[in-house]
């Protein structure tokens, strides 16, 4: 079984840069008093994603994507 590696998940699930300002720009403190779920900062997270940004605990939501196919393929390889 081909098992893709870590940086093959990530560059697949890159934000395209079409959808870069697509989004309003917000902060986590104005989309929490809002009661929005996600937010957008425009900046890039530490993996170098632009992407969404989940309200309760600030991560990434590519890099949650990323985090959740390496569990789905490390299980099915066990």
């Amino acid at each position: 079984m081909n098992v893709p590696t870590f940086e093959e998940i990530r560059e697949a699930l890159r934000v395209p840069r079409i959808y870069e300002l697509d989004v309003p720009v917000i902060n986590r403190q104005e989309a929490r008093q809002k009661g929005f779920v996600r937010y957008f900062t425009g900046t890039r997270c530490k993996n170098g994603h632009i992407s969404e940004r989940n309200t309760l605990s600030g991560a990434c939501i590519a890099c949650d994507r990323v985090r959740y196919e390496l569990r789905r393929v490390s299980d099915e390889t066990e």
